[in-house]
Order: C-alpha cells, then sequence, then structure tokens
C-alpha cells in the first residue's frame, strides 16, 4: 500500500512537470503571437490640432499571418495568406488538397518565364487580382508590372508580394487590397490595445505578419500620405510615419473699379468683401493645392463648387496650375446651356484637358435666393464621352501633384442683389475612402438711399408729391464744370429705383404716393441728389451731398453713427428694408424738406408794366425832391 502511494506521487510528480514543461515550451513556442505592435506617428503634423489628430481612426487587417512564429531572423520568415484575404488573391484554400490551389494568377506565372512581364488588374465585381501575359488593351486601366515566373508552391501569396517592389505599383496594389476590404467586409484585426494620445496611435496585441491599415476621420483639409502592408516585428513592433498636408482654401473677390487687386499668397486673409453697383463686373479667385500623395490612387476624387448669390457668371474661366517655377494654364469659356459640362483645356490645345466645368442655370435655391452655381472637377471621370476621355491628360491628379491651383473668374451683380450677397467656395476630396470637405466665404455689398420729402406747412397732397422731381449724379459727373452734368440712368417708377433693370432707363425720378424715393443697388462712395422740380409756392431744395462709406467693422452696413453714411457732411439715420435678412438693403435715410416760398406773378404777366412803370416814377419822385431840397439848403 505505501509503494503504491509512493508509485502514485512519483507519477503526480511526472506529469506536473511535464506539464511545466509543456508550458513553458507553449510559451516560447508562442512568444511571437499576440506580441506584435504597430505604432503609427504622427508627431510631424504640425499643419493640424491636436484635437483633431485625436479623432484620427487606424484600423488594422491582417493580410500574411506568420507562419513560423518562433522564427526571429527576418530571412528565414515564412508567410501565408489568411482566410479573409484568400478570394483577393484568387488561391484556393489549401487546406482543402484535393480541391488543389493552382489559379489563374498561378497558372500565368507558371507560363511565363522570369525574365518576362505579367500585368496584375483588379476585377472589383469578383473582387479579385487577374493575371495576364500581355499589357491591359484599355489604357486608362490601372494595372501592376511584376516579373515571371512560377510562384512559390507553398506560399505564393508571399512570393508574389515580394516581386511588388516599386512604391508606385504598392500604391496601386494598396488601392485594390482597400476597396477589397470594404467590398467583401473583411474583419478587422483584433488588437488588445489601441492607444491614441494624439501624436501616436499605437495598436497592440498583434500576431506577426503583413498588414493593410486604413484610416478614417481624417480632418477636413488634411490629405493623408500612408503606406501599404506593415509588417510587425516582436517585441519591439513595427512604426509607420504618418504625413499629413493641410491643403489651402482661400477664396478672395475685387473690384477692379475700386482700383483693389488679389493677394496670390493661400494665407491671405484679406479681399474677402467688397461692394459693388448693380450690374458691376466682380472677379473671383479661388486658391488651393493638389495634394502630394505617395498614394495618388486614393485620391479618388477631387471636385471644387461654387455658388454666387445674386450674380451671374461672365466671360472665360482661367485655371493656373504651378509649382518650382513650372506653370500650365488652363482656359473653358461658359457653357452655351446651363448643365452641359465644358472642359478646361490648354488655350489652342483642346486635346489637352484637364478637368469638367459644369455651370448650373442661374435661378432661385432652396432657401429662396437666387444664386448660379458651378463645380470644377480634375479628370479622369466618366463622362460618357470617349472622346474626353482620350483627349484628357491621364490622371492630372498624379501629374500635377503639389501643383498650387489658382482659379479666377468674373460675375456680375444682378438686380436682385442685396445688401449681403453670400459667395461660398467648397473643396471636396476622396483620400483613401475618406471624404474631406474645407469651405471659404466672401461677400459683395450693396447699399441704398431712402428719402422722405416733407414741406414746412405739413402739405402732403398726392398733388405736391407729385410735383417733385429728382436727379442722381456720381461725385464725378456733378462737379463737372464745363458741359452738361448727366444725371445716373436708374430703373423703376413709383419712388422706387435701382442702378440696373430692365425697364428704360431714367434720369428723372418720382415720388411714391407717399412722398418717399428709394434707391438701391449703389456702390458705396459720393453722390448728389438734385431736386429738379417742386410744387408751386415752395422753394427747390440745395443740391444734397451723399457719402456712402460701409463700417470700418461690419462692411454690410452703413456706420449707425453717422460717421460714414453723411448727409451734407452731417450723419443721418439709418434703415434696413424688409426684415428678410436675404432681401434687405443698408440705406442712409433722411428728409429733403422744401420751404414756403413768396407766390410772384410771372415774368411778362398781366399788370406787371403798370408795377413797372409806378416803381419808376416813384424813384424819380424821390430824386427830384431830394434834389430841391439839396438847392434850397445851399441858397440859405
Amino acid at each position: 500500500m505505501i509503494k503504491m502511494k509512493h508509485k502514485a506521487k512519483r507519477l503526480f510528480a511526472t506529469v506536473l512537470g511535464l506539464l511545466m514543461a509543456l508550458s513553458l515550451l507553449s510559451t516560447t513556442a508562442f512568444a511571437a503571437d499576440s506580441s506584435a505592435s504597430i505604432t503609427v506617428n504622427m508627431s510631424g503634423i504640425t499643419t493640424v490640432p491636436q484635437e483633431e489628430l485625436e479623432q484620427i481612426q487606424v484600423t488594422p487587417y491582417l493580410v500574411l499571418d506568420q507562419v513560423n512564429d518562433t522564427e526571429t531572423d527576418a530571412t528565414k520568415k515564412q508567410y501565408e495568406v489568411t482566410q479573409a484575404f484568400k478570394l483577393f488573391f484568387d488561391h484556393q484554400d489549401k487546406s482543402a488538397p484535393e480541391e488543389g490551389f493552382t489559379s489563374g494568377l498561378d497558372t500565368i506565372f507558371k507560363t511565363v518565364a522570369a525574365e518576362s512581364k505579367v500585368y496584375l488588374t483588379y476585377n472589383e465585381t469578383e473582387k479579385k487580382l487577374v493575371a495576364s501575359a500581355s499589357v491591359p488593351e484599355n489604357s486608362e486601366t490601372k494595372y501592376i508590372e511584376v516579373s515571371g515566373g512560377a510562384l512559390d508552391q507553398t506560399y505564393p501569396e508571399a512570393e508574389l508580394l515580394s516581386r511588388i517592389q516599386e512604391n508606385g505599383a504598392k500604391s496601386i496594389l494598396y488601392s485594390w487590397i482597400e476597396k477589397y476590404i470594404k467590398a467583401a467586409n473583411v474583419p478587422e484585426a483584433t488588437p488588445a490595445t489601441k492607444d491614441n494620445n494624439g501624436t501616436n496611435i499605437t495598436i497592440s496585441g498583434l500576431n506577426e505578419g503583413y498588414y493593410a491599415l486604413l484610416f478614417a476621420n481624417a480632418p477636413d483639409g488634411v490629405s493623408v500620405i500612408q503606406g501599404i502592408l506593415i509588417p510587425t516585428k516582436s517585441p519591439e513592433g513595427a512604426e509607420i510615419d504618418l504625413k499629413a498636408e493641410q491643403l489651402p482654401l482661400n477664396k478672395q473677390v475685387i473690384n477692379a473699379q475700386h482700383g483693389e487687386a488679389f493677394d496670390d499668397s493661400p494665407a491671405y486673409t484679406g479681399n474677402k468683401e467688397t461692394s459693388g453697383d448693380i450690374g458691376d463686373t466682380l472677379t473671383y479667385q479661388i486658391l488651393t493645392k493638389v495634394p502630394t500623395l505617395a498614394d495618388s490612387e486614393n485620391l479618388t476624387a477631387f471636385v471644387l463648387s461654387d455658388a454666387m448669390e445674386n450674380q451671374q457668371l461672365t466671360d472665360t474661366m482661367t485655371l493656373t496650375l504651378t509649382k518650382d517655377g513650372n506653370k500650365a494654364e488652363f482656359t473653358a469659356p461658359l457653357p452655351a446651356n446651363p448643365d452641359e459640362p465644358t472642359y478646361f483645356a490648354k488655350p489652342g490645345d483642346n486635346a489637352s484637358k484637364i478637368a469638367k466645368l459644369t455651370v448650373y442655370a442661374y435661378g432661385q435655391d432652396s432657401d429662396g435666393v437666387k444664386k448660379q452655381k458651378f463645380k470644377v472637377d480634375f479628370l479622369p471621370m466618366t463622362t460618357g464621352d470617349p472622346s474626353v476621355v482620350e483627349d484628357a491628360i491621364t490622371d492630372p491628379l498624379t501629374n500635377y501633384q503639389g501643383y498650387d491651383v489658382k482659379l479666377i473668374y468674373s460675375a456680375e451683380l444682378t438686380t436682385d442683389a442685396v445688401q449681403v450677397n453670400d459667395n461660398d467656395v467648397t473643396l471636396d476630396y476622396t483620400n483613401n475612402g475618406d471624404d474631406s470637405q474645407q469651405t471659404d466665404h466672401t461677400e459683395v455689398y450693396t447699399y441704398g438711399i431712402d428719402v422722405q420729402k416733407t414741406f414746412s406747412d405739413g402739405n402732403t397732397s398726392a398733388e405736391n408729391y407729385n410735383a417733385v422731381t429728382f436727379s442722381l449724379y456720381t461725385d464725378e459727373a456733378y462737379r463737372v464744370t464745363e458741359g452738361t452734368k448727366t444725371p445716373m440712368n436708374l430703373y423703376g417708377s413709383a419712388g422706387s429705383y435701382t442702378t440696373d433693370g430692365t425697364t428704360q432707363a431714367q434720369t428723372v425720378l418720382n415720388l411714391s404716393t407717399a412722398g418717399k424715393l428709394t434707391i438701391t443697388g449703389l456702390d458705396d462712395g459720393t453722390y448728389w441728389l438734385v431736386e429738379n422740380t417742386t410744387a408751386d409756392g415752395y422753394t427747390v431744395s440745395q443740391p444734397i451731398q451723399i457719402v456712402l462709406a460701409a463700417d470700418t467693422d461690419n462692411k454690410a452696413q452703413l456706420d449707425d453713427d453717422g460717421t460714414s453714411a453723411m448727409i451734407n457732411g452731417t450723419g443721418k439715420d439709418l434703415a434696413t428694408v424688409d426684415s428678410q435678412a436675404n432681401t434687405s438693403i443698408s440705406l442712409a435715410k433722411f428728409d429733403v424738406l422744401n420751404q414756403k416760398g413768396f407766390n410772384l406773378p410771372q415774368t411778362g404777366g398781366a399788370g406787371t408794366w403798370m408795377f413797372t412803370i409806378g416803381g419808376i416814377l416813384l424813384v424819380a419822385a424821390a430824386g427830384v425832391l431830394f434834389a430841391l431840397s439839396r438847392k434850397k439848403d445851399g441858397s440859405k
């Protein structure tokens, strides 16, 4: 019995020792699994606020898994494709040898000599790579050129990736993998932790292998430049430096009649506002930049959209790209019909097209404001017109990486213009599957005057109001010393006029039935309001100097403390007509008073000669009496 107990103890000790050995063995054998990590370093990004960097998300997807996890010699590590990516590489499951694992890829590589080339494309419908011994017929098709020769029969995918060395080819492959991940709903790798501290994102708890990293929530205005497949290492892990560039977007507006000029600095904060008469032509400049991408294939959209309130496009648009002294200029005429695209091409060379211009009809938008909208899409794109694709510059976003973009165009201020006419530009682009959007804003202002006619005796009869007429002059026209002063042409009736319109132009302005005269659509500047006629029995008012100068802090408004809207050198009250902000006009409001005068007979009227002769006789009699009195005094 005692011997049996001793044997049992020895057996237990042996088993325990074996278990401990196995546990140590397993710890050693699988030390590499779940101990790898990837660190995305963002410390080099200085153009983006820290709080925005903290919103960036990185998702890892295990493409190739290391088979021999204990191997530390990089030259001896072996990798096989994960189940999730077998379809992408078009290799059948090697766990079922009866089905075989050869594929179209494998067959092509076997039949093409090592010194020859194999051409890879991606079939988005079937979600897999396609190999061919010849260059794809469609020149617009993206393809990767790699060396031929049979692939490793155990780990063909790993060997295939090892043959893709060129950076451009790696970028194309990455874009295909990204599309596949999204289309096939590939599950992300399951790391133990993701630590995002703003300048670094560390993903730990990973198996050793090759990972595709997908980025999300990139801040607006940031173009992410990322790597392709990231091999992890244990225990120190792998590190990738994430680079980004802040794309500028700057919109400026000038009224050339003011002597204003553009500034080509993307950081310039001026020229965001100007003013104008209705009918004035305003000039706009938009500055931005084509991203510099190692992975330009993932820049799938780059679109400038613009919306101008109460303005219509005129003339030709110019698109200029500049970098390191190299300059390329493209122009686009306005399309004959709205919504029909036209193209930016090099002057005199219609075959060199770089972007599509779509101009939409001027009309009322969903917010009730009349707008002119247009957008500029960088080619290539699906146009439905094969000749456009053939004539277009192949992949301009790649060819013009890092180029500064300048778009210049003109627009006329329409009769719909109001106090504040907004203009918004939007830059939309998609990079690595992440949509980014930036906006910038300018404003164009118009002003006006609001006159109330009054009479000194308080008479408000229609007869009095109907007798009054005015004319408005620019300062330059009023100060003419030789010849005739020419009043402004205005449009409207019944006391309401503007500086442009479809009605017949008028220089003589009437009052409304309430004795009002409102003139809108005026630029800032100096004007003279001249009363031509008034009612019988009243004196015509003196010409009135009107100075309209916007508030320095808020150019949308005339200064309400009287320092900028001046009537004969005196500040006047201001009024805003119509309570709706999108239809209001900032007006200088003042009264024009007519004093009661003497009602004398008209020259040449009945009885005038009698008064004239009587006056002469009285003067003569007075002279005779004065002379006689002097003579009498002298004789004394």
